[in-house]
């Protein structure tokens, strides 16, 4: 950060400082007038900001991952319900007996289908 010093009607400078906060608290260092020292300062800062916005991106593109996968789970867990069938976590189908005499479901084969691309089982539905 550049500021400048008035003195007598006059201002002198630039002269640099470098904010921070350390815990929480707002520090400054101050750096002087040394262009080359203020454009290696410069070129280091960037390389820091560059890192963590990245992680910062990585991090926000997670966040709506999950909370897609969250919603599309709600969807095929009530999907899967209406037919009888309920998820247990993210990998295994299990059927859902009846009780009410008369709805029997169709008997479940010895070994149920594996999904080509995931480990979720695939049972008959409705």
């Amino acid at each position: 950060m550049a500021t400048w010093r008035h003195v007598a009607g006059r201002r002198y400078g630039p002269y640099y400082r470098l904010a921070f906060r350390d815990h929480r608290r707002q520090c400054c260092l101050y750096l002087g007038r040394d262009s080359a020292l203020i454009e290696a300062v410069r070129g280091l800062l960037a390389q820091q900001q560059h890192a963590h916005r990245r992680a910062q991106t990585l991090a926000r593109l997670q966040r709506k991952a999950h909370n897609a996968l969250r919603a599309e789970l709600a969807t095929l867990r009530q999907q899967l319900t209406d037919c009888g069938v309920h998820l247990k976590g993210l990998g295994h189908v299990a059927r859902v007996r009846r009780k009410a005499p008369g709805q029997n479901l169709p008997a479940t084969p010895s070994r149920p289908a594996q999904h080509p691309t995931s480990n979720i089982l695939l049972t008959p539905t409705c």
